[in-house]
């Protein structure tokens, strides 16, 4: 699965109910920034390795443990 930065901030943002307008700010990018993380799990997935968990429902676990009040 891959995931923009921008696909997580729009889940993050609809799991705590605010607009994405008013979500984050977007920023000029910092000379030497990285433009994408990625791992692959190719290899462990052939070995038979599979993920014991839902990335959407853990982003939305963990997310629920925060408090985002002190990022309002």
């Amino acid at each position: 699965m891959v995931l923009c930065n921008i696909v997580v901030l729009r889940a993050i943002a609809k799991i705590i109910d605010v607009p994405e307008d008013r979500a984050w700010v977007s920023v000029p990018d910092r000379s030497g920034q990285d433009v994408r993380y990625s791992l692959d799990d190719s290899r462990l997935k052939s070995l038979g390795w599979r993920p014991r968990r839902n990335f959407q429902e853990e982003l939305a676990r963990i997310v629920s443990e925060l408090d985002v009040t002190r990022f309002a």
